[in-house]
């Protein structure tokens, strides 16, 4: 494989963006993220693993991970906060805790976007895979 970029995906994919139906949009782009994620598999749990190489650390990063992850996501539910991406959701590297920056998109603001956020917290396969194999059903 090589490596992937938005441009190279809307092209493979162009179909999926030059509908106007709503409902098939949305069947198609189900299918399209099912594709990409087959392509673009769950890679942070590697990073931990080389980057806490002491069995001991790597559990106690992936336990602040976790639980961080957990904290934050119920936090950010109840308050509202939208607009999580990759520079707003960071990693402490010397501990596993995970972080969130910018809190200016409050109180449901998300909703109110150009294009909806229609999750309330990002729980990502990533997310999920770093966790653990019990994912987000506990250590």
């Amino acid at each position: 494989g090589h490596p992937l970029n938005t441009a190279d995906i809307k092209k493979r994919h162009e179909p999926i963006f030059n509908t106007s139906d709503k409902s098939v949009k949305t069947a198609k782009l189900a299918g399209f993220i099912k594709a990409l994620m087959v392509e673009l598999p769950p890679v942070l749990h590697h990073w931990f693993v080389h980057s806490f190489r002491d069995p001991a650390a790597w559990f106690e990063a992936r336990l602040a991970f976790t639980r961080s992850c957990a904290v934050m996501s119920m936090i950010g539910y109840s308050v509202g906060l939208g607009d999580r991406h990759l520079e707003n959701i960071l990693i402490d590297t010397t501990s596993g805790v995970l972080m969130h920056v910018d809190f200016a998109c409050l109180f449901d603001h998300g909703l109110n976007l150009e294009t909806p956020e229609k999750v309330p917290f990002r729980l990502t396969p990533n997310l999920l895979h770093t966790m653990g194999v019990r994912g987000a059903d506990g250590v």
